[in-house]
């Protein structure tokens, strides 16, 4: 997801951490990141229309992590789709259906293993599973925040701002909007890979020293 190849360019100047730094400060969260992770493990129900909760509790469990370190997230969810980006996406969706049809017909010969690959490659984030994880942190009073299209800029623009410290995401294409600090790779503890643009300069992999945003 991203830019291909950029976070291994930026590898010297990324830190590993903890969210605990930013204790008593707001961070954004590229929610639609969790989302898919969630999904991962439910793929099989999401995918037969069984009932299940478990990209919910994913994304809940991480914003209570955050929370015990005294972190406030502002969760922001994608918005419309981009209307250049509809050829890609009218390709993504046509992979994902061949891919759920390969897993039905796995689970019809009870090749459960196969189909939960299949159904990991066909599984999306629909705007309705968005809504219920929506309905769930404002009970629990978190901000959530709809972009108007894609988070990456709503993301970038609330960090430069100065809204928020930091973004967490898995998305590279934060760094290319201007974000000034990305925490990636985010683990259930609360360790993370954490860029920020100001050591840009110290980057070996290409010159940059002296450049500025």
């Amino acid at each position: 997801m991203g830019i291909s190849g950029l976070l291994p360019v930026l590898r010297n100047v990324i830190e590993r951490n903890h969210v605990r730094k930013y204790a008593g400060q707001k961070v954004a969260v590229d929610t639609y990141c969790w989302l898919h992770k969630g999904c991962y493990g439910c793929a099989m129900e999401l995918c037969t229309g069984a009932p299940t909760d478990k990209y919910i509790n994913y994304c809940v469990d991480r914003v209570k992590m955050l929370l015990s370190y005294g972190v406030t997230p502002v969760m922001i969810f994608d918005g419309a789709n981009l209307p250049m980006k509809a050829m890609t996406e009218g390709g993504r969706k046509s992979s994902r259906d061949e891919f759920r049809l390969k897993g039905q017909q796995a689970l019809r010969t009870d090749n459960r293993s196969l189909a939960m690959d299949c159904f990991q490659r066909a599984v999306d984030v629909t705007p309705q599973m968005a809504n219920r994880l929506i309905k769930k942190l404002q009970d629990m009073n978190i901000e959530c925040i709809v972009a108007p299209y894609e988070a990456d800029a709503q993301l970038a623009f609330l960090n430069t701002s100065g809204y928020v410290a930091a973004v967490i995401s898995e998305d590279s294409d934060i760094i290319a909007f201007g974000a000034r600090a990305v925490l990636f790779k985010m683990d259930k503890e609360g360790y993370v890979e954490e860029y920020r643009q100001k050591l840009l300069g110290a980057c070996s992999a290409i010159k940059l020293s002296g450049w500025e945003p």
